[in-house]
């Protein structure tokens, strides 16, 4: 398994992670990697090149 470090979240990422119990992946993009839970509630897991958003935790970039 691989470690990911969060660079940031956006105050709303807290509470869809602690109420999230098995997200699915809705979009991968290159940058950007969108998670949907079964409150249907999206989050976006992004890199820096993204900035920050409302529903965005960003991540630092990692190896494919």
């Amino acid at each position: 398994m691989q470690s990911i470090n969060a660079l940031s979240l956006a105050p709303d990422v807290r509470n869809w992670l602690a109420n999230s119990r098995q997200p699915c992946i809705l979009h991968v993009f290159d940058h950007a990697c969108n998670l949907i839970s079964e409150r249907r509630e999206v989050l976006s897991i992004v890199t820096p090149q993204i900035r920050n958003g409302p529903f965005n935790l960003i991540v630092s970039g990692c190896a494919r």
